[in-house]
């Protein structure tokens, strides 16, 4: 999972890469716009199953009953692609209308075609999501880590390079990527069908408790997509397209990490699920002590490239004309430290069926980044766009640490920012201040920032291996 995860990253990187090695930034910000709309809309078109059959498959697999939790599985499927199917039928109607939110004729006529050169992703990912809620339930990580994370990466840099090389057209790079996400994710969902297809005599072909649970889920995959992808598409209403493609570049990289984490928490909610339900509950701290300083560990390094260093990367990345994504990236990158630093606790929280308050909370921090955000993007652009996305985030890490005290007595400064995490924020930010202060130059940053992420997380990884130590 770990190596498909950071496949993952790789091939996000390498689109982006490609993208602005050859197009304008006016023309990154459409088609990336384009992307986030299609990927936004695919995402809510699952209507939550992934996490409601994740959770249903993992409870009755723990009580043994295999045939049920195939019976759920080919219902998490056929709802996917339903919902998918609808979502790219819709968008494709209803590209000339969303058009008009762009101010230049120019940009309405390329948006428009750029949004339906990507609409089949909708139906893809839409698949895919389901696909991997069932491959979570059944504890399968193979088919997740090559064909959807690497083998994902793989193919939306093939086909996106392919572009390239046929000219490097904006229309031809939207395609290859499409072609890319599809390809990798049909084979993801085969691999899904693989595992559920198979009836007992007298088995049902679906499962009619799924869809009644549906509802709590459906709101948080609302509430999870809003805000993966509506700072992009909000910026695209308030600021011009070359403002939107620094954003949409330095939160692709951000985005890529996020791929990272989720492949690094593959199991997490099965397992927390049955640990919640083993040995009254004693090993459910435990466990998301060491799912959060794995994860962190591997975020650490990146985090402090891109906060202690971020100009360097951006130069390196995609040029001296995309100067403005290093700001934004070092704000983007300090939202996500403080994800990850506090851990899984929506994750925990439903796992204790909780997924209710999660919801709650979940909408309340959404309505936060909202308001941020119309009050700093008009004004500040991209990087009023990525500040609004710190403060959603300070707000729902709050208000989730405050919730899961309450049902588990996982408290943040016991559990969270105990030794090795709050020592080594003090490190990073010592080191931040440095960087800012002293004259620095040259390769002189990024040194100082792989000295510090490297060490952190090997320290990280070094505590979240030896249980004992943990605080519980």
């Amino acid at each position: 999972m770990l190596a498909g995860g950071a496949a993952a990253l790789l091939g996000t990187l390498g689109v982006r890469v490609l993208f602005a090695r050859v197009l304008e930034p006016a023309e990154v910000g459409l088609l990336l716009l384009a992307v986030a709309l299609v990927s936004a809309t695919g995402g809510l078109a699952g209507l939550g199953v992934s996490l409601a059959s994740t959770r249903r498959i993992a409870e009755q697999r723990a009580e043994g009953d295999e045939v049920a939790a195939r019976r759920t599985g080919r219902t998490a499927l056929a709802i996917g692609a339903g919902g998918g199917l609808a979502a790219t039928t819709g968008l494709w109607l209803a590209a000339p209308q969303l058009a008009l939110w762009l101010a230049e004729p120019a940009d309405r006529a390329l948006f428009e075609s750029l949004l339906c050169s990507v609409t089949p992703v909708a139906l893809a990912l839409a698949s895919g999501i389901a696909a991997l809620g069932v491959s979570r339930g059944f504890g399968k990580v193979a088919a997740r880590a090559l064909l959807r994370d690497a083998g994902g990466g793989l193919a939306r840099v093939t086909f996106v390079a392919l572009a390239v090389a046929w000219g490097g057209a904006v229309g031809s790079l939207a395609l290859g990527f499409t072609t890319g996400v599809v390809v990798a994710e049909g084979l993801f969902v085969a691999s899904a069908l693989a595992l559920v297809l198979r009836r007992e005599g007298g088995d049902p072909h679906f499962d009619r408790e799924l869809p009644r649970l549906l509802a709590p889920f459906s709101g948080l995959e609302v509430l999870n997509q809003f805000q993966t992808w509506a700072d992009v598409v909000i910026l695209g209403l308030l600021a011009a397209p070359e403002q939107v493609g620094f954003y949409a570049l330095a939160r692709g990289l951000a985005r890529g990490l996020e791929m990272v984490q989720g492949s690094a928490s593959h199991s997490y909610l099965p397992a927390a699920t049955a640990a919640r339900l083993a040995d009254s509950g004693a090993g459910f701290a435990p466990l998301y002590q060491r799912t959060r300083l794995l994860v962190l560990a591997l975020l650490w390094a990146p985090l402090c490239l891109f906060l202690l260093a971020p100009s360097w990367a951006s130069r390196l990345l995609f040029g001296s004309a995309y100067g403005p994504v290093a700001e934004i990236l070092s704000w983007l990158a300090f939202a996500m430290l403080v994800e990850s630093a506090l851990g899984y606790k929506d994750q925990a929280l439903m796992a204790l069926g909780r997924e209710s308050a999660v919801l709650r909370a979940k909408l309340v921090t959404a309505c936060c980044g909202v308001v941020l955000l119309l009050g700093l993007a008009p004004e500040l652009g991209a990087r009023g766009a990525a500040m609004a996305v710190l403060g959603a985030q300070l707000a729902k890490s709050s208000l989730l640490s405050f919730l899961l005290a309450r049902e588990a007595g996982i408290h943040p400064l016991r559990h969270d920012l105990a030794v090795p995490t709050g020592p080594l924020l003090v490190l990073g930010l010592a080191a931040w201040v440095a960087a800012r202060w002293l004259p620095l130059q040259g390769l002189a940053l990024p040194a100082l920032a792989l000295a510090v992420g490297g060490a952190g997380s090997l320290w990280l990884l070094q505590r979240a291996r030896r249980p004992r130590d943990l605080r519980t």
